[in-house]
């Protein structure tokens, strides 16, 4: 067999799985307890559904999660495509022994489809819209092999459903060679929605990785309609940027549970994987007391609720937790916490003054 059939077992790839794991463990309880008909998990590039040294692929790491986190009541269905034939026919050989080695209860596993993400995805999504069927809760796993697997008119499609998300792949390290390169360009800008892409071209280093992130981060949610963009940076055994992982939803619950995913793969709040740190212990954490300090310089002089404060945390700090932050800044008499309606509001205030001269 061809020495590229497999992918790679590399690090940061065992680390998107683990992230793509944690999430699921958060996901299908909670949707599996809801009021919808099914939850519906997509695997748009499925790849064989094994990588080398005999690691499970992205959709059998998904089909025994599931298996062991969905405990509700309400069905999951696994779809997965991959355009790859020859791919796609072992993969459908190793999802049959995930189902005889399972008891799949809840549990429906779509044979794979040999074809495109895109063609695919539209043409269920076409489905859908005719049927005025919902399509959420759904989770779309879009884990391209370079930039140009899907467009962002597709991101676009699934986020205009309720309680639809994405999280996708895109490799910084095969894009930003051929920015100048002309035959590119129609690419690029499917690939954003928009020719944006072009004003990091006279950049360098890590003022156009800086630049072309913010761009695609702001593309995702004014042309993918995302409400909620977080991103996840993999780099090699160089440190240098492979790729990012960017989880788009509607959902601050949504974002939540991610945040909480990327927690376990990253607990220094970078959100980020370089394969240069593996077994090279703990780097320097985003703590407690350092959201406190971020806090108080961002909020002081102003009030927040309980969700206006979670939603802060969630979405301008690394953090997801935020109780023993409040603490700290109580204990300073930064923070105080008022009831309103029935309702905690957090004050903001400035500590009081010491009392005394300068030398006491």
């Amino acid at each position: 067999m061809d020495s590229d059939f497999f992918d790679d077992a590399e690090a940061h790839t065992i680390a998107k799985h683990q992230i793509l794991q944690e999430y699921l463990k958060g996901w299908l309880p909670i949707l599996g307890r809801g009021q919808s008909n099914r939850m519906l998990y997509f695997d748009g590039f499925a790849g064989c559904g094994e990588l080398k040294k005999g690691r499970p692929g992205s959709p059998v790491v998904a089909i025994r999660t599931a298996v062991q986190a969905h405990a509700g009541d309400v069905p999951l269905e696994v779809r997965m495509v991959e355009k790859d034939t020859d791919r796609c026919s072992y993969l459908r050989a190793i999802v049959e022994q995930e189902k005889a080695q399972h008891k799949l209860q809840q549990i429906s596993i779509v044979d794979p489809i040999c074809g495109s993400c895109e063609d695919v995805v539209t043409s269920l999504l076409a489905d859908y819209e005719r049927d005025r069927r919902p399509l959420g809760p759904a989770f779309f796993f879009l884990d391209q092999y370079g930039y140009s697997g899907f467009s962002m008119t597709l991101v676009r499609r699934i986020l205009s459903n309720q309680m639809c998300e994405t999280f996708s792949y895109l490799n910084w390290q095969r894009m930003h060679p051929y920015f100048t390169d002309s035959t590119k360009s129609e690419t690029f800008t499917r690939a954003l929605g928009g020719d944006e892409w072009k004003a990091v071209r006279g950049l360098r280093d890590q003022d156009r990785v800086s630049k072309f992130r913010s761009i695609y981060i702001t593309a995702l949610r004014e042309r993918g309609g995302a409400k909620y963009v977080y991103d996840f940076a993999m780099r090699g055994q160089d440190n240098r940027l492979i790729y990012w992982l960017f989880f788009c939803t509607n959902s601050i619950k949504g974002l939540e549970v991610m945040k909480k995913a990327m927690w376990k793969v990253d607990a220094t709040g970078r959100f980020e994987f370089s394969d240069r740190d593996v077994d090279q212990g703990m780097l320097l954490r985003y703590t407690q007391a350092m959201l406190a300090d971020d806090l108080d310089k961002e909020l002081r002089g102003q009030e927040r609720g309980s969700e206006a404060l979670k939603e802060h945390v969630l979405t301008r700090t690394p953090e997801y937790r935020f109780g023993e932050a409040i603490e700290i800044l109580k204990g300073r008499g930064s923070v105080k916490a008022v009831r309103r309606a029935g309702k905690t509001v957090y004050v903001f205030c400035a500590p009081p003054m010491p009392i005394g001269g300068l030398f006491g």
